[in-house]
């Protein structure tokens, strides 16, 4: 018998932690991500919610109890994305003053900043034992939308950083909190600006994801973006060109000129779309068997038929892989 955190624990031979498992609660119901109370907090207090700015001790550790990093008083912010995982998901679980102590799997590790904890291997586990100290802040649900549309921007901006230093991970996590905020407004009643303006940040941190998808290769989460973002904007210029792209890069060549036709018709003295057009023209004529470009060209107002609604427009910006300020990628 040993002591671990303030509780009484057995070993097995591994030295694995093996106390009364019904002292734990299944976070997730997977086994995965377990909390257990080590002394309770004020229960008469609210917990942290979405948006709040939180205090705690925390202490990292193997599962055996053998210690990675010390006890360290850290802030961050719920849902913000700036811790891993494991502490996103089960601080909004404390109350203040709680001591708990959580078992996660390494796949609840990851988080935006990095750590000890993010370099864990597979199906590795880790103890942590936290102590909530203080909430602040207002809860995100009550923050003027002035204030949230702010958040999304700054969560968006850091996302183009991230994005502009090849660190697509880091993107996404930043891009996928502005959706986190733009997500909580979705049962409000909003007025006709408000709505305006959520579903234009909610459109470029999509269109935003599917460029870090093109860049990182994964192809279906690329083409499932790009066409969250053409349900609401089905002139999206970027959109559509990422998903010829996609097509292109699955070897579907007929599909790909489709959508870069489109794209042309929105932006038509885009170059970077012109040459695109060429690319797929020219390996759709190569896998035809040696079939003549020209004669590849002159079949593809076929494609047009469907298109003949699409106007010209400038809406968006020039089709590119950097970022702008303020703006989608």
């Amino acid at each position: 018998m040993s002591t671990l955190c303030g509780m009484d624990t057995t070993h097995n031979a591994t030295g694995d932690v093996v106390d009364n498992p019904k002292d734990w609660i299944d976070v997730l119901g997977n086994g995965l991500l377990k909390k257990k109370i080590l002394k309770c907090g004020n229960v008469k207090l609210e917990r942290p919610g979405n948006g709040q700015n939180v205090k705690i001790w925390v202490k990292i550790m193997h599962e055996n109890g053998d210690v990675i990093l010390g006890r360290q008083r850290l802030s961050f912010t719920i849902n913000g994305k700036d811790v891993i995982k494991a502490l996103e998901i089960c601080v909004p679980l404390m109350y203040i003053q709680e001591k708990a102590l959580i078992l996660t799997d390494s796949k609840f590790c990851s988080g935006r900043a990095s750590s000890e904890a993010s370099e864990m291997k597979p199906g590795s586990r880790l103890l942590l034992e936290v102590h909530l100290l203080s909430i602040s802040g207002t809860r995100l649900e009550v923050k003027p939308k002035a204030d949230q549309l702010k958040m999304i921007m700054n969560e968006r901006q850091k996302g183009n950083c991230y994005f502009q230093t090849k660190n697509y991970k880091l993107a996404i996590l930043c891009y996928t909190c502005a959706l986190t905020i733009i997500d909580a407004n979705t049962k409000d009643v909003l007025d006709h600006e408000d709505e305006k303006s959520f579903l234009d940040e909610k459109v470029k941190c999509y269109s935003n994801i599917a460029a870090c998808h093109l860049n990182t290769g994964n192809l279906e989460e690329a083409f499932s973006c790009c066409d969250i973002v053409l349900q609401h904007q089905p002139q999206h210029c970027k959109a559509l060109f990422r998903k010829g792209k996609v097509l292109e890069l699955q070897e579907k060549y007929f599909l790909s000129i489709k959508f870069l036709r489109k794209a042309s018709q929105v932006e038509p003295a885009n170059q970077e779309i012109e040459r695109e057009l060429k690319l797929v023209f020219d390996k759709w004529a190569e896998k035809s068997e040696g079939a003549s470009n020209a004669k590849t060209m002159n079949a593809c107002p076929l494609f047009l038929a469907e298109d003949s609604n699409i106007e010209n427009t400038n809406n968006h910006s020039e089709t590119r892989e950097n970022p702008e300020e303020c703006q989608e990628i």
